[in-house]
């Protein structure tokens, strides 16, 4: 009868709380729909007790979720009309942290008015100014989501400014963190900062992978708890009655079936960590096409102002000469020459800024290519030695490691790659150096002192390992150095 919500005598501050904590349960166990409707139960409840703040929490908790699976036109209908309804009960401080699914909701849509909007009205919470700690995820959300607003309207002083101040007051929660890395590395691939923009990618990527790794860790230790109760279980049991063997075959059955589980579920993760990896390298090898189509967009663009520009200089001598042939009587075309002619020569000074800007880019896009060539030449010249002369001169451990380290300098995010993230063998990995330094099958046989076919199988069987795709040596030789 306490459970029953039909009998007068009925709990429900107990009864809510139950079905708040299952929904919990659920979420944590990823079951989106049973999380949903135990939520529902007991925000209902809340309203019968006239408990109006719970019951607001309980639907902004929906909000989140309908974000969460990327209903972004949902979740922004239904945090507004929570928000009303927050107003409509008086609590307008107490509604404007719910914004933020409106917020985040709005930017995924591209719509930066209208995060505009949510952002203004979540600044206008005095918990972001008095205990910011008692939002969910401190103020750091805050700081991130403009960020976000400022990176896609392009303001990117703004942008990269929030983004640190995010990282500076991260608190405890891990996306936070993971956002902010995100927010960073976008912004300077806008800026066309190479270097800040491959720390931060790999911060991104590393912070993603850890946090990835511990939900998977904080996984298997429940199934290790479960499995130490079993046994700690199966223990008493024997104390309880060592003459009784009657089924004992079950518990060995249970004990067999926790071992198969916790088996699997590490495959599990080796081959998620695997998929990973793989999502890591074509992101990776996805921003380095785009940042080659930039640079020939550059060039083009280059081209194209330049051709402009002795344009434009072509037209100012003829209206010059056409200036020199009028007769002093003629004032008005005089002036009207004299308009043209200033008009060019301002087209003429943008041109060549713009020009300018132009050569710049392309020039550090270059001596980036240089520096990296240059600092390679020196740990490269061994194996030329050997490759050369393999008779008498020999490759040793040395060598391999002084070039491991040359490339990790100057194409760190690709090194760690794979070498971390794919645990390749070393002599993967070696294969893999050389055809970063552009040598071709028959050098990588000589240089690895192996048969003639090891070259061609090997890079062969990287491709699906490293890209996950099938092809032959040539496809994987194309897809790792533009990864360069």
């Amino acid at each position: 009868s306490v459970a029953d919500t039909a009998s007068a005598r009925c709990d429900l501050p107990t009864l809510m709380r139950v079905h708040s904590q299952i929904s919990l349960i659920f979420k944590k166990q990823h079951i989106d729909d049973m999380e949903y409707e135990e939520n529902l139960i007991a925000e209902s409840l809340c309203w019968r007790m006239g408990d109006t703040i719970s019951a607001l929490i309980f639907h902004q908790d929906y909000c989140t979720d309908l974000y969460l699976n990327e209903k972004y036109e949902e979740s922004l209908a239904a945090t507004e009309q929570l928000y009303q309804t927050y107003l409509r009960f008086g609590y307008k401080n107490e509604g404007a942290p719910a914004c933020i699914n409106a917020v985040r909701s709005a930017i995924a849509l591209d719509d930066y008015p209208t995060a505009k909007k949510y952002l203004d009205i979540y600044e206008t919470s005095s918990l972001l100014q008095t205990n910011p700690n008692e939002l969910y995820g401190g103020i750091a959300p805050l700081y991130n989501n403009k960020g976000l607003y400022y990176l896609g309207i392009q303001v990117l002083d703004s942008a990269e400014y929030y983004f640190r101040k995010a990282l500076q007051n991260k608190g405890t929660l891990e996306s936070n963190e993971i956002v902010a890395f995100y927010g960073l590395s976008e912004t300077y691939r806008e800026m066309h900062l190479a270097d800040s923009l491959a720390k931060y990618a790999l911060l991104y990527s590393e912070s993603h992978y850890r946090q990835y790794r511990k939900s998977n860790s904080e996984f298997i230790i429940q199934m290790k708890s479960l499995y130490d109760y079993s046994v700690e279980q199966k223990i008493a049991n024997e104390e309880k009655a060592k003459s009784v063997r009657k089924g004992r075959w079950i518990e060995v059955l249970i004990i067999v079936i926790l071992a198969v589980m916790v088996a699997f579920l590490y495959l599990l993760y080796n081959r998620n960590q695997l998929r990973l990896s793989h999502i890591l390298v074509t992101q990776h090898l996805n921003d380095a096409e785009k940042r080659i189509q930039e640079l020939d967009e550059i060039r083009h663009r280059h081209e194209e102002t330049v051709q402009q520009l002795r344009q434009t200089e072509n037209t100012i001598d003829m209206l010059k000469k056409q200036r020199d042939e009028i007769k002093q009587s003629h004032s008005a075309q005089m002036e009207l020459l004299q308009k043209q002619i200033k008009g060019n020569e301002d087209t003429i000074i943008l041109l060549k800024r713009r020009i300018s800007q132009f050569e710049q880019a392309i020039q550090l896009a270059e001596t980036e290519h240089t520096e990296k060539q240059a600092s390679l030449s020196e740990a490269k010249k061994p194996f030329e030695d050997y490759r050369n002369d393999f008779i008498h001169n020999k490759l040793l451990d040395k060598h391999w490691a002084a070039l491991k380290k040359a490339l990790g300098e100057t194409c760190p995010t690709v090194i760690s790659l794979l070498d971390k993230q794919l645990s390749l063998s070393e002599v993967e990995l070696r294969v893999c150096m050389l055809v970063l330094l552009d040598y071709s099958a028959k050098d990588i046989d000589v240089l690895l002192d192996r048969k003639n076919s090891f070259a061609a199988k090997t890079r062969q069987r990287l491709l699906k390992k490293v890209f996950d795709m099938e092809g032959n040596g040539a496809d994987f030789d194309r897809k790792l150095r533009l990864m360069r």
